[in-house]
């Protein structure tokens, strides 16, 4: 059993792998992960992005008299 390693499923079956695919599969499902974690951080930042325009943009057009500017109707 030299290169291999067993390990049991959630129905206690053996399954046996080489070492190596095992270790590649694991890095594989690690970096997809992290590659995942990356795209959920870099959206979070995104959305705050937007929430905090989007504050300002209201904070703006609530200060703003004039009619035309910033989206208003003409009245």
């Amino acid at each position: 059993s030299e290169g291999k390693i067993f390990v049991k499923d959630k129905e206690e079956n053996l399954l046996e792998f080489e070492f190596y695919r095992f270790i590649k599969k694991s890095k594989n499902e690690s970096l997809a992960n992290r590659m995942v974690q990356d795209r959920l951080k870099r959206t979070e930042n995104y959305m705050e992005l937007m929430k905090n325009f989007q504050i300002s943009f209201d904070e703006l057009q609530e200060a703003d008299e004039h009619p035309k500017r910033l989206g208003q109707k003409n009245s």
